[in-house]
């Protein structure tokens, strides 16, 4: 979290270059940030709510996630049931002081619609500022899309990661570079912002593979452009099969990435790094001006409770008073969540009403 830690020293520009020996475009993409970050007056007070939901129409190579490929055998009705209700009862912690909503995964939009309109219904109709991850385009439909649109989802992603067809299938994608313009275009009949991720690194891309997806993403003007650096991460397939990673061009691709998007008009607003990442490099999203994502600048710099639902969705509290964070981790595995609801409900009850009776 660079920025997070770059907002705890006093004069941050110079701490970072003389003292961290960070480059001065690094310094210059925190410093960005931070000044994005100060226009848009959040409201830190306000409850950033999370829900999980892991299960995918097949699993990428790159994904480390608990996310489960969708069967005949999945227990899709049986987790939706279960998280509707450990929903319900946390509800009294979030609901009149919601900031924001993100359902994520895993793929939300991979559930069908039935389980979809329950956990929505379960949530209710919000008007806040609301993202569901739509990251496969495969899984589009005009009737879900319809349904985001009746709960108040104002934010949706359409993930292709690369527009290269040989590329998605070495990382287990299954869909083409086509369906991700076809998907686009249905997104676009609804009022929802659209946020799109590449990945700068992906297997045996160069540096114009990736430039032809930046370049090609921006034609369909996008207000958000994520673009995260390829990790190999411990449960990937790929750490498996590839132990080293190439980053020649890697760096080049970020680069790109950051002079291509601020000219369009889009600024950076949050970052992240992770381990094991290609160049050690940093995911970084932009925006255009007023589109920015509330939910990703508040969790990942820390600044807000982060109540989360689901298997291996780890809730987060801050204790302001204190200066510290509690967490609270429930099982990853999803038939351990389903068998343990009572335990993580009262377990949850129990660090919420800490914190509420501190307030």
């Amino acid at each position: 979290r660079p920025v997070k830690f770059a907002r705890g020293c006093i004069d941050y520009k110079n701490y970072l270059k003389n003292e961290m020996l960070v480059s001065d475009k690094k310094v210059n993409l925190v410093d960005d940030i931070i000044k994005t970050q100060d226009k848009l007056n959040l409201d830190f007070n306000k409850v950033d709510l999370f829900v999980g939901i892991p299960f995918c129409p097949s699993r990428c190579a790159y994904c480390s996630f608990i996310s489960e490929q969708i069967t005949k055998k999945s227990r899709l009705n049986e987790y939706i049931d279960t998280l509707c209700a450990e929903i319900e009862a946390g509800k009294y912690y979030y609901q009149n002081n919601l900031g924001s909503i993100y359902i994520g995964g895993g793929t939300p939009i991979a559930l069908p619609i039935e389980l979809l309109e329950k956990l929505l219904k379960t949530i209710g109709k919000q008007n806040v500022e609301y993202t569901i991850e739509a990251g496969r385009p495969d899984c589009f439909s005009k009737d879900k899309l319809k349904l985001f649109a009746d709960y108040g989802v104002s934010r949706i992603c359409v993930n292709p990661q690369t527009l290269n067809d040989k590329t998605l299938v070495k990382m287990g994608r299954k869909h083409t570079a086509e369906s991700v313009f076809s998907a686009y275009k249905m997104a676009r009949e609804f009022p929802f912002i659209i946020n799109t991720d590449l990945i700068a690194g992906l297997t045996d891309e160069t540096f114009l593979d990736f430039k032809y997806s930046l370049d090609t993403i921006l034609t369909l003007n996008p207000e958000n452009v994520t673009v995260h650096t390829l990790c190999l991460k411990a449960g990937s397939k790929l750490k498996t099969e590839q132990e080293v990673l190439s980053d020649l061009d890697v760096e080049k691709m970020v680069d790109y990435t950051y002079t291509t998007l601020k000219n369009l008009g889009y600024n950076p607003y949050y970052c992240y790094r992770q381990k094991y990442s290609a160049g050690n490099l940093e995911n970084v999203g932009y925006s255009k001006s007023g589109a920015e994502c509330r939910y990703n600048i508040c969790v990942m710099e820390e600044l807000t409770d982060n109540p989360a639902f689901g298997a291996g969705a780890n809730t987060k509290i801050i204790f302001n008073q204190e200066n510290r964070i509690e967490r609270y981790f429930p099982p990853k595995d999803i038939n351990t969540y389903l068998n343990k609801l009572d335990k993580i409900i009262k377990e949850k009850d129990n660090l919420f009403k800490k914190k509420l009776q501190l307030n």
